[in-house]
């Protein structure tokens, strides 16, 4: 009985990229989105007949997987941090992609964190207090992050 982790965040046209896909591993996984979406796969035989030319779109997905590469990184350096640092960062995080209003809950914020969700809503509460967020129905107002 394992809990979900959520380890990307994504806007249109993003490309999701899964650790040990190109080294054929075999795991469960899921793709829940927060506005009505469309979620495109890539077979590995395709992908790999992609890679083949050398052109703009082979260039482009090495950037965007790079770029996930860096981002799985900092989110190993955020699990040495504090929890209030924690969720400061991933909300930072959530702006730069959907900005200053996010629906989310404390439990997928507490996912994305490496925190129970009980330690993200009590970082959240006090954030609350400070003036830096402000949470209504479920969505968090980033103020002054």
């Amino acid at each position: 009985n394992h809990q979900p982790l959520i380890v990307q965040i994504c806007n249109e046209g993003d490309i999701v990229y899964l650790s040990g896909s190109l080294s054929e591993l075999h795991y469960s996984c899921e793709a829940r989105t927060l506005v009505p979406s469309v979620l495109w796969t890539i077979p590995l035989s395709v992908f790999r007949e992609i890679f083949k030319p050398k052109d703009i779109c082979s260039d482009q997905i090495i950037k965007e997987l790079t770029k996930q590469l860096e981002y799985s990184y900092q989110l190993g350096v955020l699990l040495t941090r504090r929890a209030d640092e924690r969720v400061t960062q991933i909300l930072l995080d959530l702006k730069g992609k959907l900005g200053k209003a996010v629906k989310v809950t404390h439990e997928d914020v507490a996912s994305l964190c490496g925190l129970s969700r009980e330690t993200v809503s009590r970082v959240l509460i006090r954030l609350q207090k400070q003036g830096t967020i402000e949470m209504s129905n479920g969505t968090i107002f980033l103020r002054k992050i």
